[in-house]
């Protein structure tokens, strides 16, 4: 299993995340701030959740579901949520309290290292 940490993407800003009638955005740039807010109309058009990677130099925002062989994305942030991808889209989410070990150790689980 691969595994690539956004912060390190060359220009990267933010990940947004959309669910029904929320907006989530984890910064990776600064402090790592952290902002959710309720969105009454918004609705993800990929799934269960839109999965966006906000950078410097790339308008539209790259859409995360549709990475190559994605099969999650787990953001922590002291507890951790992973979005399981399939087929370019995400399938479903779940919380994990026990932070990013766990939810890695989750995501191995389901996909082993080959």
């Amino acid at each position: 299993m691969t595994e690539t940490d956004l912060c390190r993407i060359k220009g990267a800003i933010a990940v947004r995340i959309v669910i029904e009638r929320m907006e989530y955005e984890y910064r990776l740039t600064g402090y790592g701030e952290f902002r959710a807010k309720q969105a009454p109309t918004a609705r993800p058009i990929n799934g269960k959740a839109d999965l966006f990677l906000d950078t410097a130099d790339r308008e539209p925002a790259e859409d995360l579901t549709k990475r190559e062989r994605a099969v999650a994305l787990v953001v922590s942030n002291g507890s951790a949520v992973i979005y399981w991808i399939e087929d370019g889209r995400c399938t479903g989410f779940e919380r994990c309290a026990t932070g990013g070990r766990f939810a890695r150790a989750q995501v191995e689980a389901r996909y082993p290292p080959t």
